[in-house]
């Protein structure tokens, strides 16, 4: 599964729209900040996926798509636990 998910691609074309990417040609193997660390599936319908430079993808896994790209907001994303909160 981990091997599945090009976190690299991902994190490049949400951080190129709207201007040309100079990073488009892909290489033999995956950079260190783009590995992935950690997965959690959500109800069966979207994946998170925690990387080693800190970012946090949502992929949503009906269309293998990815719906938001978060981070880097730290140096590696370790641990993904699912919350639930009741409004009173």
């Amino acid at each position: 599964m981990v091997d599945c998910i090009d976190c690299a691609q991902i994190i490049r074309q949400s951080s190129s729209r709207g201007r040309p990417s100079q990073q488009d040609h892909p290489t033999d193997s995956t950079p260190a900040w783009a590995q992935v660390k950690t997965l959690l599936v959500q109800s069966l319908v979207c994946l998170w996926v925690g990387t080693r430079g800190g970012h946090m993808i949502l992929v949503e896994l009906s269309k293998n798509q990815a719906l938001q790209v978060l981070g880097p907001h730290c140096q590696s994303v370790r641990c993904i636990v699912p919350s639930n909160s009741e409004s009173t």
